[in-house]
Order: structure tokens, then sequence, then C-alpha cells
């Protein structure tokens, strides 16, 4: 997380809605484990000066089955005083047909060109919050669990 600034963040209505299911998890040790593995992969200061300062605590694990989605958006998230600048997409299974992750040009997004990842279990994406148009397709056969 960035201290936060002048910058903020603000929810891009797309008129859609979330469509899965997401338990909230809070796990200090895990969050020490993903903070180390971190270190290398996000800048320890932004351009405009806010410098890193941790990894939240709190995880969302979501599960997706048969025609759940997560609609196009570009987040933002606050914590006692601070952003969350990046988000850390962990795949936990890739036994599923469709649910692609979905990285989107238009409202705002720094996104380009439209693409659609489909990792593996076990691998992570890190995108930025606020100025990444980015969804989650719908599933068409079997479950996916993200973290």
């Amino acid at each position: 997380m960035f201290a936060g600034g002048s910058w903020g963040l603000s929810r891009i209505h797309t008129g859609a809605r979330r469509y899965r299911a997401t338990r909230l998890v809070v796990d200090e040790e895990f969050a020490a484990l993903v903070k180390a593995r971190l270190a290398d992969q996000v800048p320890l200061e932004l351009a405009d000066g806010r410098k890193y300062g941790s990894v939240g605590s709190s995880f969302l694990v979501s599960r997706y089955v048969q025609g759940q989605y997560f609609a196009p958006h570009s987040g933002g998230f606050y914590l006692d005083g601070y952003v969350a600048e990046f988000t850390v997409v962990l795949y936990l299974t890739d036994e599923f047909v469709g649910g692609a992750t979905l990285y989107l040009p238009g409202q705002g997004s720094e996104v380009e060109e439209a693409t659609a990842l489909r990792p593996a279990r076990g691998c992570a994406v890190i995108h930025r919050q606020g100025t990444v148009l980015h969804g989650g397709a719908a599933l068409s056969k079997g479950v996916k669990y993200i973290m």
C-alpha cells in the first residue's frame, strides 16, 4: 500500500455487476510472505513521491462457477489512511474453461489493447489500481479460485 495523497481513486461505474462468491481472509503471516516475494516486483517509490509502505493483511478469495464473472472496473481500495496502488491476483486453480482475466482500453484506462490472460495455478499478475480497466470473463466450465 502507498500513503494516500491528493491523487485519490474512484470506481468507474460500468452498469454491470460482480457475480461470484468471495470471502475475506485476514492473515498477517501470509501478508509477510507476500511482502517478501513482492519486494523486487513493485517500485519502492512512485513518480509523485509516494513510498511503498506494506502489503495489507486482508485478502479476498473468490470462487467462480459456470456463468459467473467479474464486470470491468478500475478499482481502488483504502485502508487506515493508505491507498492500494497495485492489485496482485494469485491463481489458485486452472482446471476450468473461460474465466480469463481481461485488461481493457477505454474509460481512462492506461491499457492500449484488449488482452485476455489465463495464467496457470500458482501464477500471479500485478496491475495498477485506478488506471487499469480489468475484469473476469464468464466461466464456461469447472471452478475457478483466485486470491
